[in-house]
């Protein structure tokens, strides 16, 4: 499918797969036009290991602007103001940097009033260590 669309309009993609340990050090060497990654938490500070310069490939030109707001991001303590932070560095990185988001998968979790014992980490990820139902 990726293949397909892209060859559409000119353009030849290489399609491959490999385990985590040999793909990364693959993917910080210069010579990628472009890479396609699943990159998903539940905290924008993800935002910082990938686009504050010079970036987790190493290779991203410095851009105070971009560094600012991810400091900013990750230093707030007010849920107001680090947003704020969040949604202009987001701004600044898709003006800036070659980046084509296409989905953000944010987790949701649910439960119901029979379920008891279970609590959120702190990213908001359900930590299922003692859980238990009553009727």
């Amino acid at each position: 499918m990726i293949q397909a669309n892209f060859a559409a309009v000119g353009v030849q993609v290489d399609v491959s797969n490999a385990d985590w340990g040999s793909f990364y050090p693959s993917l910080l060497k210069p010579d990628w036009d472009m890479d396609l990654n699943r990159w998903t938490w539940s905290d924008p500070s993800v935002m910082s290991q990938l686009f504050r310069s010079p970036g987790h490939r190493k290779l991203l030109p410095p851009n105070p602007a971009i560094d600012a707001s991810l400091d900013g991001a990750d230093a707030a303590l007010d849920p107001a103001k680090r947003m704020a932070f969040v949604s202009e560095a987001q701004r600044s990185i898709l003006e800036d940097r070659l980046v084509l988001p296409i989905l953000t998968d944010w987790p949701i979790t649910v439960t119901q009033k029979t379920l008891q014992g279970y609590r959120l980490d702190y990213l908001g990820y359900l930590y299922a260590g003692d859980l238990k139902t009553t009727a």
